[in-house]
């Protein structure tokens, strides 16, 4: 049977590093995680910095940056977390870290690790192995939509253009959520693990600059490593085979909160749909 192995991040706040300080929240996470995985592996920052200089650049403060070139590009919405921990670069490279050293066909999950702003995050964490192992029987990978909605509302505009303009509507593709995602060791995980690397560290894919001007009346602002594991998944799943788990419900009870947001992505869809003249001209 296939072991799985989980990992997450968490900062520790100031001096440590320019995020919030989670050190006491991820001690709980990790031990509540314990008992139900192969191994539990939760890096911060720091760690991962004395471990591999390669995440030095990952992990940096680009908040000067933002600063900056704000003065450019006014209209873009930042987020400054994201900006003060090196713009999400890390995430697949960390996710690379573990899966590089497990065995074939072992399975890597990783996930977000802040249960105190989403306590939904441990529901039912006695059943991801089981329910993971069971799931990868149809997959390698498999990614996951927490809620319903489309590319557009958080990959910002100058990524869609560059990588997906063979689509008519590219903006209306549904997007996926980067705090779940797992892979089986596989050839085909190795070809998606690589190219949502390469995507993810080239710079200007993660930065909200550049950018061009919004079409999407949906546009909230631009989610690095998530938007970078949309764009790659549309340009691997014609070679690869991905599974799509919807709002985390065959791990998690669907909840009349998920059929709420289902119904919100079929009428965002509709809304964007019907004034899609206004924007394709």
């Amino acid at each position: 049977m296939s072991k799985v192995h989980l990992v997450s991040f968490y900062t520790e706040g100031d001096p440590k590093d320019f995020g919030d300080n989670l050190r006491e929240l991820a001690k709980v996470f990790k031990k509540k995680a314990d008992p139900y995985f192969d191994s539990v592996s939760i890096f911060c920052p720091r760690t991962l910095c004395l471990e591999d200089a390669v995440f030095l650049n990952l992990v940096a403060n680009y908040e000067k940056y933002v600063t900056k070139q704000r003065k450019s590009y006014r209209n873009v919405v930042i987020n400054p977390i994201w900006a003060r921990i090196g713009f999400m670069m890390w995430k697949p490279r960390l996710i690379a870290k573990i899966y590089d050293k497990v065995s074939n066909d072992d399975i890597v999950v990783f996930h977000d690790v802040n249960y105190i702003k989403y306590p939904q995050y441990l529901d039912g964490i006695e059943n991801w192995k089981p329910s993971l192992i069971k799931l990868h029987h149809a997959s390698n990978i498999l990614l996951f939509r927490d809620c319903f909605k489309p590319l557009a509302i958080d990959c910002k505009r100058y990524l869609i253009k560059k990588y997906l303009g063979k689509y008519k509507y590219p903006d209306f593709l549904p997007g996926f959520w980067a705090g779940m995602v797992s892979f089986k060791k596989s050839n085909q995980s190795d070809i998606f693990l690589k190219k949502w690397i390469e995507l993810t560290e080239y710079f200007d894919n993660v930065s909200p600059y550049p950018d061009l001007p919004k079409i999407s009346t949906q546009f909230q602002w631009h989610s690095p490593e998530q938007a970078t594991l949309a764009i790659t998944y549309y340009l691997t799943r014609a070679k690869i085979k991905i599974a799509i788990v919807y709002a985390r419900s065959r791990i998690f009870p669907i909840s009349g909160l998920n059929r709420l947001y289902f119904l919100s992505y079929l009428y965002t869809m509709l809304k964007e749909f019907i004034f899609h003249k206004r924007y394709y001209r």
